[in-house]
């Protein structure tokens, strides 16, 4: 996926873990299904450098949010996720305060 017709905003690979998971939480956030694809890629190919541990987490977090279709891998509404990691911050919350 690198080259000259490839978009500035995708990472140059390989690429380390951090850096990954930003461009997974960018391509959340703007719904950009191919961004997404290109750090599936990077995963899939074993070009995402660093802690093991880091990236198991974002294979998981790929796992959650991208939806197998006819045509391809695409994200899962955006939406659908940003929320519940929403209230599942907020139910921590409201337990430690009651």
């Amino acid at each position: 996926m690198q080259g000259a017709d490839m978009p500035q905003h995708y990472p140059r690979l390989p690429v380390k873990a951090g850096k990954a998971r930003m461009k997974l939480i960018q391509a959340i956030i703007t719904g950009d299904d191919e961004l997404a694809r290109c750090v599936r890629f990077a995963v899939d190919n074993e070009l995402v450098l660093g802690d093991q541990r880091a990236i198991r987490e974002l294979k998981h977090r790929l796992e959650e949010i991208l939806v197998p279709e006819e045509d391809g891998t695409v994200l899962a509404s955006s939406s659908s996720h940003l929320p519940s990691r929403i209230d599942q911050v907020n139910a921590g919350t409201s337990e430690a305060t009651s």
